[in-house]
């Protein structure tokens, strides 16, 4: 047996998504947590929501935005906090906790995965391509002829750049 979608009104709604789009924006927790906490409507309601409605994913989107900053932000905290990187042993020598230094390190690591593929235009690394070979005009007679040059050859152009991006 399949839950239903909950039957609110569309001031109800808009209240729900305001409450999820804000929780997005101001901390780094997934879709999925909030809706479990906020308790209003499952993950999958929501998604929904997005598909059928243009201005809540706008919305959505620029709340994910936000949370991006927040993550950098905190990726910046992570690798700034030294506080526990050397603790005091019993012999009261100063030692390093490589321990927490890794933990650290990979929490940073985690984030920068995470915003490489959520936003690879902004967080992603930057790949450089270059062009050999040479020009043909071939038919190309009018502005028209080099359009459909261009566009035949597009795909396989793009293709070679999703390539070279994995």
């Amino acid at each position: 047996m399949t839950k239903r979608e909950p039957l609110l009104t569309d001031a109800e709604r808009e209240e729900v998504c305001q409450q999820i789009l804000e929780e997005i924006s101001t901390s780094t927790k997934g879709l999925g947590t909030i809706c479990i906490e906020l308790g209003t409507v499952n993950r999958r309601t929501f998604l929904r929501w997005l598909k059928t409605d243009s201005g809540l994913c706008h919305r959505y989107v620029l709340a994910r935005e936000f949370q991006q900053e927040l993550v950098a932000e905190e990726m910046l905290a992570i690798a700034d906090d030294g506080s526990n990187d050397t603790y005091v042993d019993e012999e009261v020598r100063t030692r390093v906790d490589h321990d927490n230094i890794q933990r650290s390190r990979l929490r940073v690591d985690t984030r920068k995965w995470l915003m490489s593929k959520l936003a690879p235009k902004k967080y992603g690394d930057a790949t450089k391509v270059e062009l050999s070979g040479e020009v043909k005009s071939g038919n190309c007679e009018t502005p028209q002829d080099v359009l459909d040059l261009l566009n035949s050859k597009l795909p396989g152009l793009v293709a070679a750049l999703d390539a070279q991006a994995k």
